[in-house]
This record gives structure tokens, C-alpha cells and sequence, in this order.
């Protein structure tokens, strides 16, 4: 009986948070629609520039430090 309170309470503030954003959404586009598409373009290319730096690091301890380290330690092993 708790959990259906709840999932009510959550229900109704869903509903409010979505209103008020679509108010401010409508806000934003009456009076400067310039700037919501240049932010959000800026912000797709943030999520961009993010994701290629991951995978530029993930490459490179890929490509040249974990050969590296396998190299120094075969020659280790060889070496003892």
C-alpha cells in the first residue's frame, strides 16, 4: 500500500517537473532561440570531445604501453 502512495507522489511531482520544464523551455525560445541551439550544439560537441579523448588513451595504452610492459617483463623473465 506504501509503495502505491509513492509511486503516486512520484507520478504527480513527474508531471510538475515536466510542466515547469516545458514552461522555461518555452521561455527560452521566445526570447533568444540563437542561444539554445548554440547550447546545445556546444554541448554535443563536449560529450564529443570527451568520448574522443577516452578512446584516444584507451589507443594509446593499447598501441604502446601495454607492448611496452609485456616487453620489459618477457626480458625480465629472460634475463633471470
Amino acid at each position: 500500500m506504501r509503495e502505491l502512495y509513492g509511486s503516486k507522489q512520484n507520478n504527480k511531482l513527474k508531471e510538475i517537473v515536466l510542466k515547469v520544464l516545458g514552461r522555461l523551455l518555452k521561455v527560452v525560445l521566445t526570447t533568444s532561440p540563437w542561444m539554445l541551439i548554440v547550447s546545445v550544439i556546444t554541448i554535443i560537441l563536449a560529450a564529443g570531445s570527451a568520448v574522443i579523448g577516452s578512446l584516444f588513451i584507451e589507443r594509446l595504452i593499447d598501441t604502446y604501453v601495454t607492448p611496452y610492459c609485456m616487453k620489459r617483463l618477457f626480458l625480465t623473465m629472460v634475463h633471470y
